[in-house]
C-alpha cells in the first residue's frame, strides 16, 4: 500500500449510501485515490443529479487534474461526459490527443464527433499546433465530424498529398464529393499498385455516395461498469484502510479487512481495530472476515486461540463468521482431526464453499487436493479462485494443465499463473528458474510487467518451499532482535 491519499481531506471517504451527500469532484477525486470503486452505484449518482450544468463543471474540474491522481480515470471520464455532450470538455479531449497521438481511447472519437461544429475550430488550432507530420489523429477526428468546411477539405486534401494511404481513407470518411478529382488524378500517376489503386477507387465511391454519417445515441453506459465495486487498496494509504475499517458501510469493512496483508494486521493503528471488528462488529460477514485476518497473531496470543476455537465450535453463529474462525486455524495451527472434521462438515455450506477451499489449502494438507480438483471448473470464480491456489499450494501436479484455460479467463488469469508457476515441471535448481519463467511467458502468450512480477514471486516461493533461496527477490536481512 502507498501513501498516494494522504493529501485528500481525512473527512473524504464516501459511501454508495452517502454519494448524494457530496459533490462529483469529490466523489471522482476519491474513486481516483482509491477510496471507492467506480461502479454503477457511482455513475448512476453522477449522472441522474438535476443540476446538470454543476455535474458537468466539477466533471471537468476533476479533468483538470486527473492525470496527476494515483488511478488514471480518463476512460471512464470521457465514458461519462459523453453523456452531456459537454462542449466544455473539448480541452479535456484535446489534451489526451496531444499525449497520446493514435493510442488515444476509442471512447474519445465518439464522444468528439458527437460535439459536432463546436468542435471544428479547437481540432483546427490542434492539427496547427501538432503539424502534418503528427496530425493524423486529429484529421481523423475532423473527418470523422462531417461538417462541410472548406479549410477542412484542404486540410485533408493536403495530407492526402502528404499521405496517400491515410488521406485517402479520411477523405473516404469525410464523403465530400469535390475531393473527387484529386483521388482521380492520383490514380491516373504511374507506380500505383493494385492494393493503392483499390483503395483509392474505394475512397471514391465512399465520396459519390456522399452519405451523411449518423451520429448515434451513446450506448447504454451502465453496463460498461461493474454493479459494484469497492475501494482500490493497492494504491491506498494503511492510515486510509484503518478509516474504511471503521466505515459506516459494512461491505468496506469487510473489504478493507480481506485487503490487509498479515504485517498490516500486526500494526499498532490497525490490530485494536481488527479485534474490536472480530468480537462486536454487527455483521457477521465483518466478523467473520476480522477472524481470518487475526490469524497472524495466533501465536503470540493465547487466549486469541481460544476465542476462535470458541466461534468455530459455536453452531448458533452465522455460517460467515465461523468459516472466517475456520481460515484462521487452518493456517495458525498445524491441524487436527477435530479442524479437518470441522472443514469437511462446513464444506457442505454452500455459501462459504471458497472460505472452506482457502482453509483447505492454508492448512497445507494434500489430502484436500481432492475438493480443489473439483472446484477448479466451478461458476463461481471466487470458488474457482481458491480451487487454483489449491492445486498450487498442495501440489496436485496432475492438474497444472487445466489451469492453462484460466489464461483467457479476465478475473483468473493472475492466480492461474500465480499457481501455474508454482506447479510447472521444469528445472529444480534455482539455475533453471529464469528457463521456467520463459516458458510460461510462452504458454501464457506474452506477460505484462504486473503478470511478470507474480510469476517471479510464485518462482521464488517455489524455491522456498523447497528450502532454497529466491531467484529474484532477495531475502530481507535479520538482525539479533529478529533473529
Amino acid at each position: 500500500m502507498t501513501q498516494a491519499a494522504d493529501a485528500l481531506p481525512t473527512s473524504l471517504f464516501p459511501t454508495p449510501d452517502t454519494f448524494g451527500t457530496y459533490s462529483v469532484y469529490d466523489l471522482m477525486l476519491a474513486a481516483a485515490h482509491g477510496r471507492i470503486g467506480v461502479d454503477q452505484r457511482l455513475v448512476r449518482s453522477i449522472l441522474e443529479r438535476e443540476d446538470k450544468a454543476a455535474t458537468v463543471a466539477d466533471l471537468i474540474r476533476f479533468a483538470g487534474v486527473s492525470s496527476d491522481q494515483p488511478l488514471d480515470l480518463r476512460a471512464d471520464l470521457i465514458e461519462i461526459l459523453r453523456r452531456f455532450k459537454a462542449v466544455e470538455a473539448l480541452p479535456f479531449y484535446l489534451d489526451i490527443i496531444r499525449e497520446f497521438g493514435d493510442d488515444y481511447p476509442d471512447e474519445l472519437i465518439e464522444a468528439v464527433v458527437e460535439i459536432g461544429q463546436p468542435a471544428v475550430e479547437p481540432l483546427l488550432a490542434l492539427y496547427e499546433e501538432v503539424g502534418e507530420e503528427n496530425g493524423a489523429p486529429v484529421a481523423f477526428l475532423l473527418a470523422g465530424l462531417q461538417v462541410r468546411d472548406e479549410r477542412i477539405l484542404k486540410l485533408l486534401l493536403e495530407e492526402f498529398d502528404y499521405d496517400t494511404w491515410e488521406g485517402a481513407f479520411h477523405l473516404s470518411m469525410y464523403a465530400d464529393p469535390a475531393a473527387i478529382p484529386a483521388v482521380e488524378q492520383r490514380l491516373q500517376e504511374a507506380g500505383i499498385d493494385d492494393e493503392m489503386r483499390h483503395h483509392l477507387e474505394g475512397a471514391i465511391a465512399e465520396m459519390k455516395a456522399n452519405e451523411p454519417r449518423t451520429v448515434a445515441e451513446p450506448p447504454d453506459i451502465y453496463p460498461l461498469f461493474d454493479e459494484t465495486a469497492g475501494p482500490d487498496f493497492d494504491v491506498l494509504a494503511l492510515s486510509d484502510v484503518a478509516q474504511l475499517l471503521k466505515s459506516p458501510f459494512a461491505d468496506y469493512r469487510a473489504e478493507a479487512l480481506e485487503a490487509i496483508s498479515p504485517d498490516d494486521v500486526v500494526d499498532e493503528e490497525i490490530a485494536p481495530h481488527v479485534r474490536e471488528l472480530a468480537k462486536s462488529d454487527p455483521d457477521p460477514n465483518v466478523r467473520g472476515r476480522a477472524w481470518e485476518a487475526l490469524a497472524t497473531l495466533v501465536e503470540e496470543d493465547t487466549t486469541l486461540l481460544d476465542d476462535l476455537k470458541s466461534v468455530l465450535n459455536d453452531k448458533s453463529r452465522h455460517p460467515v463468521e465461523r468459516s472466517g474462525a475456520l481460515v484462521a486455524l487452518a493456517t495458525a495451527t498445524e491441524g487436527s482431526e477435530e479442524l479437518t472434521g470441522h472443514i469437511k462438515e462446513m464444506y457442505e455450506i454452500e455459501s462459504e464453499r471458497k472460505h472452506v477451499l482457502k482453509a483447505m489449502w492454508r492448512s497445507m494438507d494434500q489430502s484436500f487436493g481432492s475438493y480443489m480438483q473439483f472446484n477448479l471448473d466451478n461458476e463461481d470464480p471466487e470458488v474457482a479462485e481458491q480451487a487454483i491456489f489449491g492445486i498450487g499450494y498442495l501440489g496436485v501436479k496432475s492438474e497444472v494443465n487445466r489451469l492453462e484455460q484460466f489464461f483467457e479467463h479476465d478475473r483468473l488469469r493472475s492466480p492461474a499463473l500465480f499457481n501455474y508457476a508454482m506447479l510447472i515441471p521444469g528445472p529444480k535448481e534455482r539455475m533453471g528458474v529464469k528457463q521456467i519463467l520463459s516458458k510460461i511467458e510462452k504458454v501464457a502468450k506474452g506477460l505484462n510487467t504486473e503478470e511478470k512480477e507474480i510469476v517471479k514471486v510464485a518462482l521464488d516461493r517455489r524455491l522456498a518451499m523447497r528450502g532454497m533461496k529466491p531467484v529474484f527477490h532477495e531475502e530481507p536481512e535479520e538482525d539479533e532482535d529478529d533473529e
